[in-house]
């Protein structure tokens, strides 16, 4: 075989392996998913409360994306979505971890979706992450009260990761690394 060969059977590997990886991760609060990815179904789908879709909905990516769809972001139909409930800090107030739906044709790419991580304040709820990855975990490990985030996205030659830690207002990379695939 050659080294072209043994990178995509590496990558196939790698793939999938996530979904697994993520379906452990479902395990660490009760009823709670913390492992997301461009190819795990979210388990328990909650219906986005109406601020998180008003901050989508005026999210200038996804404006530039999909208003050609459906002509104006008031337009843009919540089935887009799909959330699901996190705690990332211990308040009891239920966080939220929200992709694209299969639905949506306009968002996403190549092993890759777009993610935002809402936490819910007694203002409502405030964007804190917005990414485009492959897979996001939600970790156990802690920066203050907030739990720290990961992200990883997929080459055909390398993996790259990503540590997000909380600083008070939003997730912000605390740390990146990559190593090749082979």
């Amino acid at each position: 075989m050659n080294s072209t060969t043994n990178i995509y059977i590496v990558a196939i590997i790698c793939l999938l392996s996530v979904p697994v990886r993520a379906q452990q991760q479902t395990k660490g609060r009760i009823g709670e998913q913390t492992g997301f990815g461009a190819e795990e179904a979210v388990r328990r789908p909650v219906e986005l409360p109406p601020d998180v879709l008003r901050i989508l909905r005026s999210n200038s990516d996804i404006q530039r994306s999909c208003l050609k769809r459906v002509g104006s972001a008031d337009e843009i139909p919540s089935s887009w979505f799909i959330g699901s409930r996190v705690n990332l800090n211990r308040d009891n107030l239920p966080d939220l971890v929200v992709s694209s739906a299969p639905a949506n044709p306009c968002l996403g790419g190549a092993n890759i979706v777009p993610f935002w991580v809402f936490r819910n304040t007694s203002k409502g709820h405030q964007l804190v992450l917005d990414v485009s990855t492959f897979n996001l975990e939600i970790l156990k490990s802690r920066s203050g009260r907030y739990r720290d985030i990961q992200t990883e996205e997929l080459t055909a030659v390398k993996i790259l990761r990503a540590r997000y830690k909380f600083n008070g207002r939003r997730y912000r990379v605390a740390r990146s690394w990559e190593r090749p695939i082979n």
